[in-house]
């Protein structure tokens, strides 16, 4: 399926925005696939978005100010793209530390996954 990227003024849209329209046009639709113990699960674009809603509340409600940096502690998986979107819905810049970084190469973080 070919996108018209053409579709978003990026001098305007900010990823938030677009991933937010995508849940209004797509929401029923697959967003991503996690592997379970049981195989493969489809998360739906609005159930993304529900999660994404609940962790960019819980990044305010934490006292994280708009324009703070979140580092986010994860390997490749859902809840990294989850947590990358919440992050910036918070209005938070967020930096990825790979879950396989040794503990003593990291500096003081606040961790969300």
């Amino acid at each position: 399926m070919a996108r018209n990227f053409l579709e978003y003024d990026y001098n305007h849209n900010t990823v938030v925005d677009i991933f937010n329209d995508h849940v209004l046009k797509s929401g029923e639709k697959v967003f991503l696939k996690q592997r379970g113990k049981d195989g493969w699960k489809d998360l739906l674009w609005k159930e993304t978005a529900s999660q994404v809603e609940a962790i960019a509340s819980y990044i305010i409600n934490s006292g994280i100010k708009s324009g703070g940096m979140i580092s986010i502690y994860s390997g490749n998986r859902p809840e990294w793209v989850v947590s990358d979107l919440a992050a910036l819905s918070a209005g938070c810049a967020d930096v990825a530390i790979y879950h396989e970084t040794p503990a003593d190469l990291m500096p003081h973080c606040d961790f969300l996954a």
